[in-house]
């Protein structure tokens, strides 16, 4: 995936920094110089197209690492401008110091002999005796600086091999002093490190919501553990904005107690009872709170200044950052917990698992005994069985929840959606039609009954007078298929009478078959049976 080249650059970059800033002077460093210029993730064009050509995995991955190395670059040339500080201080120091070595060495090197100047006084000698006074007072003062910076040197190196491991803040971000070539590690005044002000990003990382609650309410040390966090409840409807009314708590120590119970949800949306409550504190008031009104959404900053308002009118201590930072650890302890078999079984008894295993089985059971003993009517026994069912059931759950998982709503596509519209449209043509045909019938009704009443048609219409019906009678007495049925004179009338089928020919009366009543094919006539059948009226008994 990268080239030879870059591993070793990368290798070279990925080098401990103690390791690399020992063997320099502290003015060449290698990642003074901007890796990647172009854009601040590639090195040149070339470089682009080829991050860009990976698959995104793979350049995603590239990307952060070198992100990654500029980060590290950016501290490194921190850290080496404190340390270039801190050895141009220290080379003022040491100028400092031999200088005034010199200048004693000076002192000590003059000869006996004292030269004179002009006016009296000896050559070297200060003019007054106030300047000798102040450079006096100058050097005593220096050597006193010096033996109080080489003495708080050694309490710090003592301080930190006792304590090194103490000194890394909660963050786990450190500050860093460098003496000597040597680097330290320096965190922040204890009294500042327990007393830091939380906000509300600290807050939020130890908010505990139904969730969480739901996967964690039958843990070991759950209790103590969750003492101390926060939670984000909803205690109503706010009638202006019809919005949910959320108020932040503080959970309290004795912070479960144990109500009526209800039903929740767990991770694998499978319903559970459970009847711990927990004890929530908003400044200085306190109430118990189900699971399910704790919300799994975020605090608001309106939420956050409320809170504080309303500790500072109580004066109610608001935690500091080292405490919730200790109980985020705490919550990850609790969560990522190893499992003994004991701690398992018990779980597993207190949250109804093993029981809601074979609670389908039972119910079954019970259902068909039931119906069994009210076949056989014995209605004691039915009831007997029918007491036993609703105990499998079990009490009736507060907060109108139920441990009967909720429908899941179908997803609705674009195809359904279509379909029930065309149907809802087909159902609306036809019913117009129908009613549109009602009105046309109720309307010649009306106009038929004008009509006989003699009146004009409503609707103009004059061909509504003449009503013609059509009338089919037969005379079923009639015998006598020529005579007219309607007794019409039939002078000048044709009369049309079926065609009866003619004679056949007499010489083909020869060749018709009599089938009697079986049914048969029709051989057809060949040329001389016709010719044989013809009479050509000639006597055969010729006399010669």
């Amino acid at each position: 995936m990268f080239s030879s080249g870059d591993e070793s650059v990368r290798s070279e970059r990925s080098a401990p920094m103690d390791e690399s800033d020992s063997d320099s002077d502290g003015g060449d460093f290698r990642d003074d110089v901007d890796r990647y210029p172009l854009e601040g993730k590639f090195m040149n064009a070339a470089d682009k197209a080829a991050v860009m050509a990976m698959t995104e995995v793979e350049r995603e991955q590239v990307l952060a690492e070198r992100a990654h190395e500029i980060e590290r670059d950016r501290q490194n040339r921190a850290l080496r401008q404190l340390l270039s500080a801190r050895d141009a201080e220290n080379k003022r120091a040491d100028k400092k110091r031999k200088a005034g070595s010199a200048e004693l060495d000076d002192n000590h090197r003059k000869t006996s002999r004292q030269r004179t100047k002009l006016g009296g006084g000896k050559v070297g000698e200060a003019s007054t005796g106030i300047d000798s006074l102040k450079r006096a007072r100058a050097e005593k003062n220096d050597r006193q600086r010096r033996r109080d910076e080489d003495k708080e040197r050694h309490k710090d190196s003592r301080r930190d091999a006792r304590d090194e491991s103490s000194d890394v803040d909660a963050d786990g971000d450190s500050e860093v002093e460098w003496d000597a070539g040597k680097s330290k590690k320096k965190s922040a005044s204890p009294d500042y490190r327990d007393a830091e002000p939380a906000v509300l990003y600290d807050i939020e990382r130890v908010r505990v919501g139904r969730s969480r609650f739901a996967l964690v309410c039958f843990y070991p040390g759950f209790e103590e553990a969750i003492t101390g966090t926060f939670v984000r409840i909803s205690i109503g409807i706010d009638k202006e904005t019809n919005q949910n009314l959320y108020r932040m708590g503080l959970v309290k120590g004795k912070c479960f107690k144990t109500e009526k119970p209800y039903a929740m949800v767990s991770a694998n949306g499978k319903p559970f009872q459970t009847d711990q409550y927990v004890i929530a504190s908003h400044g200085k008031a306190e109430r118990s709170w189900p699971f399910i009104a704790c919300s799994d959404s975020r605090f608001t900053e309106a939420e956050w200044q409320r809170y504080k308002q309303s500790c500072l009118q109580d004066g109610v201590p608001i935690p500091t950052k080292p405490k919730l930072m200790a109980k985020c650890a705490d919550i990850n302890g609790l969560v990522n917990r190893k499992w003994t078999e004991q701690e398992l079984q018990e779980k597993l008894k207190r949250s109804g698992a093993l029981a809601a295993k074979h609670a389908p089985l039972e119910r079954n059971r019970l259902t068909n005994a039931i119906k069994e003993a009210k076949a056989q009517g014995n209605t004691e026994r039915a009831e007997k069985y029918q007491a036993e069912l609703d105990a499998l059931d079990g009490p009736k759950l507060a907060y109108s929840t139920t441990m009967r998982p909720s429908p899941k709503k179908k997803v609705q596509t674009q195809q359904d959606r279509l379909a029930l519209l065309n149907k809802i449209n087909r159902r609306k043509n036809i019913e117009e039609v129908r009613q549109a045909q009602i009105n046309e019938r109720r309307a010649a009704r009306q106009a038929e009954a004008a009509v006989a009443r003699g009146e004009e048609p409503i609707d103009g219409d004059h061909s509504r007078r003449i009503k013609t019906r059509a009338k089919f009678k037969h005379d079923v007495n009639n015998k006598d298929s020529d005579k007219s049925a309607t007794a019409t004179p039939s002078t000048n009338t044709p009369t049309l009478e079926a065609k009866k089928d003619a004679a056949p020919l007499p010489q083909f009366t020869s060749l018709q078959t009599t089938n009697n009543g079986v049914p048969g094919f029709r051989r057809p006539m060949m040329d001389d049976e016709i010719i044989a059948s013809i009479d050509l009226g000639i006597d055969d008994n010729l006399e010669i």
